[in-house]
């Protein structure tokens, strides 16, 4: 059933509160600006208690985001929606603010970069309510849908924090009982790409199943597309297979292991572990390791810092050593096989997540 928000709804279109109003407020009905967010408490209630419960939305700033209420409130740059007795028993607000949310989100307008929204256009806001087999609007699929909105919503919560839990583990240094302590200097050799590497060049020798060539970005491992064997032997710098690189601008000090041989370019770092180290440290440990500490040497020479080849070459390495005082290859692969666990249960909870976003978004 297609109808308005002006069928269903009485709109109070609210006032401003000031500063100075909320502060001297003495009383315990609590004032919410932004986006629903309690700012302090009156005694003054936008609405009669009898109206309850209603949705608001806010008309400036945060404007669009829709909040139910249940308790007497007052709000500031905030409009009330206030359903009309006829369909008290006909509707489920929870479901209405989630399907006109969006809606109103299509009519917002700016004016020096603040959002604002006309009561008239919202007034003429439409939407579909669903119906029942005898053409009623229908409650209980309204009841069933937020019932399972609700969970799902609890279920990304459960699952966010526990990916948030996983990846403070992953940042957090890890500790190692016994060890010796190394400058990058002296397990590694670095350089930087070469300047030749651009996109108009990588566009005019593209492969599409071809050598990566990679940029001091993060964003899909810093990928900037893949070139022909033959453009990636005519380098006299060609990264490897099981090396590591880092970003030395941007996000700098982002550490990644590459699985095949590649390019980079000029602002992106390579770590050639030294002969004598080669078969001492796992490339796999020395990024996890270098990920959790980088960020304290990089410098603040541009707005997400720099750690160039002079800074990384002083970096400090624990490398875990055994009872004889040799490093220890075998914690290593210990702690890498934990690691990767670690970053298999985060991606299969993204995975989750992301389904569960579906679920709403196609709901």
């Amino acid at each position: 059933m297609k109808l308005k928000i002006s069928d269903i709804f009485i709109i109070n279109q609210g006032h401003q509160i000031t500063d100075e109003e909320i502060y001297n407020g003495n009383g315990n009905i609590p004032i919410f600006t932004s986006s629903n967010k309690i700012k302090g408490f009156g005694n003054f209630s936008i609405i009669d208690e009898s109206l309850l419960p209603c949705l608001t939305y806010q008309t400036k700033g945060y404007s669009g985001v829709i909040s139910l209420q249940e308790k007497p409130f007052d709000a500031n740059n905030t409009a009330v929606l206030i359903l009309k007795d006829e369909y008290k028993n006909m509707v489920n607000l929870k479901y209405l603010a989630l399907i006109i949310q969006t809606k109103l989100n299509e009519i917002l307008t700016s004016e020096s970069g603040v959002s604002y929204l006309n009561k008239d256009l919202v007034l003429n806001v439409e939407f579909e309510l669903p119906i029942n087999s005898e053409k009623n609007i229908d409650i209980e699929f309204q009841n069933k849908f937020v019932s399972k909105y609700e969970k799902i919503k609890k279920y990304k919560k459960i699952i966010t924090e526990k990916i948030n839990s996983i990846e403070n583990i992953i940042k957090s240094e890890i500790t190692i009982d016994k060890f010796i302590i190394k400058n990058m200097e002296d397990i590694a050799i670095l350089n930087k790409g070469s300047s030749k590497i651009s996109e108009e060049n990588i566009y005019k020798n593209y492969d599409f199943n071809g050598i990566p060539v990679y940029s001091s970005a993060t964003f899909n491992e810093g990928l900037m597309g893949r070139v022909s064997k033959e453009y990636y032997e005519s380098f006299d710098k060609q990264g490897k297979e099981g090396e590591l690189t880092w970003t030395t601008n941007g996000y700098a000090g982002v550490v990644f292991y590459r699985e095949t041989d590649y390019l980079y370019s000029e602002k992106c770092g390579r770590i050639i572990l030294r002969k004598e180290f080669k078969e001492k440290i796992n490339p796999k440990f020395l990024k996890i390791y270098l990920n959790q500490i980088t960020y304290k040497y990089k410098t603040s020479e541009s707005n997400n810092g720099k750690l160039d080849i002079i800074h990384m070459l002083n970096v400090p390495v624990k490398l875990p050593i055994d009872k004889d005082g040799n490093i220890d290859l075998g914690i290593q692969d210990s702690i890498v096989k934990k690691y990767q666990d670690l970053d298999d249960l985060k991606n299969r909870l993204v995975a989750i997540l992301k389904k569960c976003n579906n679920i709403i978004n196609n709901d």
